[in-house]
């Protein structure tokens, strides 16, 4: 896994992933109402609720770029 092979070359690149850090009153509801949560975990969470939830823009998406103006 990445995370492992980043965590043995340099733990202070993880160590501010895996920490715990306060929620805000509005994003602990959001985490089942726990008041500290790490960036990683709130991350999973966050992005299976957009799987969960269909919320996931199809791929690829189509960029329309504005005229070249003169």
């Amino acid at each position: 896994m990445v995370l492992r092979r980043v965590a043995a070359e340099c733990p202070k690149k993880v160590a501010g992933l895996v920490d715990l850090v306060n929620l805000p009153t509005a994003l602990r509801e959001f985490a089942g109402g726990q008041s500290q949560m790490s960036h990683l975990t709130f991350f999973h969470r966050v992005w299976s609720y957009i799987k969960d939830n269909n919320l996931q823009e199809k791929w690829p998406v189509t960029l329309r770029l504005a005229p070249k103006r003169a």
